[in-house]
């Protein structure tokens, strides 16, 4: 009963402050009538750490030194990261309920050695494999304090331009030396992170510009990942797995057309398995913004886990409704078969996570989606709203969604969810949600959480 009282007041809390809020800020669309003069640059918020030529700074640029191959080097370092702190509540459907203060410290420091040449590295130091630092209250016999400390590194690369780097072999940048390259443990996001979402061990080369009948501008990049992949099925690191990856992107009149194939090759977990996703992302009418989607996966030995057989097809549309700065959206999806993608980091999920706040996971503790983000003999779809006020610093999404499994043994889902988050200040963000998801079956499933992310 004390579980449940909690759950209710915070539920309840969470809807009650998003709703008063939004109700209570007066639309600001219309023009004004009154000239508004040029208003002064605002000052710029300081990263944590900052040595040499200031990021995004103004002034007089240092004159750095020049390079035997022609590259006029002027280096900075720059320090940043963000700090969040949620505290959760969840009662699931078999009555048994989690609650959890956790903590996520993401730590970035980068190298600028030109405006195209720079080394990244990142670190996670609060949480390691799913647990987080902080408390967990509940359930019985899992309490306590939590001191989840990591040193690995999640990302560190080199990337930089060919022609920016050797400048002497084509004084007059005419020929076509303009190879954008990359290498380390560097994350890669394809298809909105439905094909591959994962910080890998890898090396991509990609050749902008150029140009195709139909097509404005064409990007052709080819890509090796040799560590570190998380197979996409289970999420789990395969150390044996190897990628392979050409991916395109183009521009028409129309669409932004997206074209991507990965092979996996792999003696371990899940063995060998071909992906591939196709996208269209336009405009209708000058209102509706449209994507279409298509991602395939094809095990090549025997289905597993980690590599299945399946097609997952999506529609994701989103409209401004007149006079006002709001989002309506409505996505929808279909999974034929086991659908699972290339690579996807630990502790992401499945690939429906970006189709709305039900199938979204937090990044932090045990608090995760309302919904399941597999996709697996599967067919749904989410409809909701996106209010923006107080000049965009504040957002209130409200969202409908469903997801019925098509097997034997699958059942129906629906669930209404609730998002509110503000900006305090320069640095600091507060979030507010909560939701309620219910079954044909079994008893509904609630959850709320207040977090607080500080930007420095």
């Amino acid at each position: 009963m004390r579980t449940r009282s909690r759950l209710a007041l915070l539920v309840s809390s969470v809807f009650s402050i998003a709703l008063s809020t939004a109700l209570a800020e007066e639309s600001k669309s219309k023009l004004p009538e009154e000239p508004i003069p040029l208003q002064p640059v605002p000052k710029r918020p300081k990263p944590l750490l900052e040595l040499g030529e200031p990021f995004l700074g103004s002034g007089t640029l240092a004159k750095g030194f020049t390079l035997p191959t022609g590259a006029t080097w002027q280096p900075a370092f720059l320090v940043w990261g963000n700090l969040r702190s949620a505290l959760f509540t969840i009662e699931d459907r078999d009555g048994s309920d989690k609650s959890e203060w956790g903590n996520r410290l993401d730590l970035v420091a980068q190298l600028s050695l030109t405006y195209t040449e720079r080394v990244v590295f990142s670190l996670r130091p609060l949480d390691e494999s799913g647990k987080f630092a902080g408390y967990v209250f509940s359930p019985d016999g899992n309490d306590g304090g939590q001191t989840e400390l990591d040193s690995t590194v999640n990302t560190l690369f080199f990337e930089g331009d060919f022609s920016e780097l050797f400048p002497k072999l084509d004084p007059t940048d005419s020929r076509a030396l303009d190879f954008g390259f990359s290498v380390g443990r560097q994350p890669l996001l394809l298809q909105d992170g439905m094909l591959i979402a994962d910080a890998m061990d890898s090396v991509g080369v990609v050749r902008n510009t150029l140009h195709l009948p139909g097509f404005s501008s064409f990007r052709v990049t080819g890509f090796y990942g040799w560590g570190h992949v998380n197979r996409g099925g289970n999420n789990a690191i395969d150390p044996s797995a190897r990628l392979f990856g050409i991916f395109t992107e183009g521009g028409t009149p129309r669409s932004t057309i997206t074209t991507d194939f990965a092979y996996v090759m792999s003696d371990g977990l899940g063995g060998d398995g071909w992906f591939a996703g196709l996208s269209t992302v336009q405009r209708f009418g000058g209102r509706l913004n449209s994507t279409f989607r298509g991602v395939v996966s094809r095990a090549l030995e025997q289905e597993t886990p980690y590599t299945g057989t399946g097609v997952l097809l999506t529609s994701e549309l989103s409209f401004t409704p007149h006079h006002t700065r709001d989002i309506a959206y409505f996505n929808a999806y279909g999974a034929f078969g086991n659908y699972t993608p290339a690579a996807r980091g630990a502790r992401m999920g499945g690939p429906l996570g970006r189709l709305g706040i039900h199938f979204e996971g937090s990044g932090i503790g045990a608090y995760g989606a309302a919904m399941t983000n597999r996709s697996e003999d599967v067919f749904g779809a989410v409809a909701g709203y996106q209010r923006f006020f107080n000049a965009q610093r504040g957002q209130l999404i409200f969202e409908l969604a469903t997801r019925n499994e098509t097997t034997d043994e699958g059942v129906f889902q629906g669930g209404f969810g609730t998002r509110f988050q503000h900006a305090l200040g320069r640095r600091f963000v507060v979030r507010l949600e909560g939701f309620a998801v219910g079954t044909e079956t079994r008893k509904p499933r609630y959850g709320a959480r207040t977090e607080i992310m500080v930007a420095f």
